[in-house]
């Protein structure tokens, strides 16, 4: 698959998580199993526009995601 990115034979369809920030709230939204494009060689991560707009969605209407547990960790300072 051609990177839309770098023009490179080296993308390929995969699934990832990201937290996404609600708007106007400081509240994230984990969301799984996002489908993207991504390249062996440039190393970016890319949404297609349906997915982006779903992801807005998300960001829009938190209710639309089901309440988990989530155990957060915070990195510590590294001298």
């Amino acid at each position: 698959m051609i990177c839309p990115n770098c023009n490179r034979d080296t993308a390929h369809l995969d699934k990832t998580t990201q937290a996404v920030k609600v708007l106007g709230k400081d509240e994230y939204i984990l969301m799984q199993d996002i489908p993207v494009t991504k390249c062996n060689s440039c190393h970016e991560t890319l949404f297609d526009a349906k997915v982006a707009k779903q992801l807005d969605e998300f960001r829009k209407n938190p209710e639309l995601a089901a309440e988990q547990l989530v155990k957060v960790a915070k990195f510590p300072k590294v001298a």
